[in-house]
């Protein structure tokens, strides 16, 4: 006997809202099928959490961050970019550079603005940052707890390293 599931089930099972099993079956990812009536049903023994959100992930942008205190670090911040830039090529990655200028001691800088508003969004799959302590002054954890939370890989490139920009 087949199992044919509604798509608010198939959501669920998927760990997913229904906008994401609507998107991949237009993309012919997820296969369903349409009662007369016009309702989706996807075949529950062949939704694979895993299988779905690799794909997912692998479709989301890379986005390198880079900020530095002062304007008279601003030679840093252009270096950090470079380095961000050589890292995230190679590895074929599509990716954004994102830099901020400021301390962030007020408010976080615009950047990092964005980069969480990425995050949250889901369009985020990986973030590429120098080192931790770019956003320490912001809340690391913090930061790290809704990537994992959205399943956004962070990378750091120098993960002992710390400077004073």
């Amino acid at each position: 006997m087949e199992s044919f599931v509604a798509i608010g089930a198939a959501a669920a099972a998927l760990g997913v809202s229904m906008t994401p099993l609507r998107r991949w079956e237009a993309e012919g990812r997820l296969a369903a099928a349409h009662t007369p009536g016009g309702h989706r049903r996807s075949d529950g023994t062949t939704l694979r959490p895993e299988r779905c959100r690799a794909e997912e992930n692998a479709r989301r942008k890379t986005v390198a961050y880079a900020r530095v205190a002062r304007h008279a670090h601003k030679d840093d911040l252009e270096r950090h970019q470079q380095v961000l830039a050589r890292y995230c090529a190679p590895q074929g990655w599509t990716f954004a550079l994102v830099a901020a200028l400021g301390s962030g001691r007020n408010s976080p800088p615009k950047g990092l603005r964005r980069v969480l508003s990425a995050v949250l969004a889901g369009d985020m799959g990986r973030l590429v940052i120098p080192q931790q302590d770019r956003l320490r002054r912001f809340g690391a954890e913090l930061v790290w707890a809704m990537c994992e939370a959205t399943q956004v890989e962070v990378v750091l490139l120098n993960q002992g390293e710390e400077t004073t920009c």
